[in-house]
């Protein structure tokens, strides 16, 4: 599945206003709703960056939101087969600053570099809200199983998404996301859409790590 660190350049030839500025009930989901941010123009494209950059601020002094990231990314050359490696997310020299990422590399210097000549105006991707009318648990489950169907019709397209959960993560930017972006619907993720200029390969755990005792694995289709 193409995947981009939040933070990495895309290139700016994504969906065209006409196509995509419009919401989108992702294909056998009922409430949960993708909407494009194009309408709100820079403006809008603006106010989500800054509240995305307010929310990952916040969060690098909550000492358990930092053990927590701790846990989940490893050193280049560890080995590990889960967590974050270093070949998914953008070095402190490539990083986007306006849609600011988590801080993976924790003052480390890890990271990729870019591999290509990055413009200068480059492009932020499509920035989209994925939200539901209500805000149960069962809510939250349409909104992943959505999120599922998005990301996989994306891959199919071409296209990588980033994904910022950082203002979600706080009563306070998730309301004022939900207040000023998302029309009183309870925003579930943010996303941006786009092409890559640089793709990096992801980790996998062995297929015995994540099977239960006595699961079959079917045989693979052919070719």
């Amino acid at each position: 599945m193409g995947s981009w660190a939040a933070g990495q350049p895309a290139r700016a030839q994504g969906a065209s206003d006409s196509t995509a500025d419009r919401p989108v009930r992702p294909a056998g989901s009922v409430d949960p709703c993708l909407s494009p941010l194009l309408r709100r123009g820079p403006a809008g494209r603006a106010a989500l960056a800054a509240v995305i950059r307010d929310a990952e601020q916040a969060l690098r002094s909550d000492p358990g939101y930092l053990r927590e990231l701790a846990a989940w990314t490893a050193p280049p050359g560890s080995g590990r087969h889960d967590g974050v490696p270093p070949s998914s997310y953008p070095g402190p020299r490539t990083a986007r600053q306006d849609f600011g990422g988590c801080g993976f590399g924790r003052g480390h210097g890890w990271g990729t570099a870019a591999v290509t000549a990055v413009p200068e105006g480059r492009f932020a991707g499509l920035a989209c809200l994925l939200t539901t009318a209500r805000d149960s648990r069962a809510d939250w489950v349409s909104a992943g199983q959505a999120l599922q169907r998005t990301l996989l019709t994306s891959a199919v397209a071409g296209a990588a998404a980033a994904l910022h959960s950082q203002p979600l993560e706080l009563a306070r930017t998730r309301s004022q996301i939900r207040a000023t972006l998302s029309g009183g619907a309870y925003p579930q993720m943010i996303l941006r859409l786009g092409t890559v200029i640089q793709n990096a390969s992801s980790v996998r755990r062995p297929t015995s790590a994540v099977m239960l005792p006595g699961d079959i694995i079917p045989p693979a289709a052919p070719r």
